[in-house]
């Protein structure tokens, strides 16, 4: 299998008032590569500007450029949804169990069954895990993992078999009794969480109105001031620091309760923390915390 693996982008880092922009590593079927201007992130676009899971770091914020999807980007009986709510990752977990084909040695390829219809370079720039079948837990190489860099497609002319190419050397044969776990990339194309409630993680805040198919970046770390309450109003009880995801947008743990609409919150992601505060005088002050009647000021630590 032909492969294009060192052909990535070899790029100095500078510092563009305060952004820096990060390349990431270099996958099949993935566009703009070198494409180093400095990006507008408010910005929904038509036409793809970087590659997908490019990075940007600009001052204390970070942000991460993916595509919405063409259908999962809104909720049933609207057009869009306003910047301030959350995405997740549309990246799907694929378990192969005993469907290893064929992998050597230090080689940085291996085939496995796909058992199912997949377009090629698909699962590319996501990752794998390999879960030996024979030893214990002190096997040298029992169990790996590494990022795909491609793949070919698996059809019915193949028997849904699909070469992977990997970005490091099997440290031992495998047998066909092996488990594979495949996921997507992350960052590849995200979606508007499912209203009946959460199921996926989050991976950013929207900095722009949701729209079919279009490439975004989305903000991952640092200070965020548009990020929408979704129950109460929260913030003017004592410990509502940390952020929870829920339902496309995030909650605290309003007033001791750590209950929103029946969900536990504790049970759901946390994506951050507030970090900034109406008493900000401290307990001695006399003061009191007043509610977030806006939207919450929260420091993302989704990915920094």
């Amino acid at each position: 299998m032909t492969t294009e693996r060192y052909l990535g982008v070899n790029h100095d880092l500078r510092v563009v008032n305060g952004g820096t922009l990060y390349m990431p590593p270099w996958e099949a079927g993935n566009d703009k590569w070198g494409s180093l201007k400095t990006p507008s992130v408010y910005e929904a676009t038509t036409l793809q500007g970087y590659p997908t899971g490019t990075i940007w770091r600009h001052g204390l914020r970070t942000f991460i450029y993916t595509q919405m999807d063409a259908t999962y980007y809104h909720d049933p009986g609207e057009t869009g949804l306003i910047a301030g709510y959350t995405v997740e990752s549309c990246s799907e977990i694929n378990t192969r169990t005993n469907l290893v084909i064929s992998g050597v040695d230090g080689a940085t390829e291996l085939v496995i069954d796909l058992e199912t219809a997949h377009d090629v370079n698909c699962y590319a720039g996501g990752f794998m895990g390999i879960i030996g079948s024979a030893g214990d837990r002190s096997t040298a190489g029992r169990v790996c993992g590494f990022q795909i860099l491609s793949n070919t497609v698996a059809d019915s002319d193949n028997d849904y078999e699909a070469t992977f190419q990997i970005d490091g050397a099997l440290p031992r044969a495998l047998l066909t009794t092996d488990d594979v776990v495949l996921t997507e990339h992350p960052y590849a194309m995200v979606r508007i969480p499912d209203a009946l409630g959460p199921y996926g993680m989050t991976v950013g805040v929207m900095l722009q109105t949701s729209a079919a198919s279009k490439f975004i970046w989305v903000q991952t770390g640092g200070p965020c001031n548009i990020v929408l309450t979704g129950a109460t109003l929260e913030g003017d009880a004592a410990y509502e620091v940390p952020v929870y995801a829920f339902n496309g947008w995030m909650n605290k743990a309003t007033g001791g309760s750590a209950q929103v609409m029946g969900i536990n919150l504790v049970t759901v992601q946390r994506c951050g923390n507030s970090y900034a505060n109406t008493n900000v005088g401290g307990p001695t002050s006399g003061g009191s915390l007043t509610a977030d009647t806006v939207a919450s000021a929260v420091w993302l630590d989704i990915f920094n």
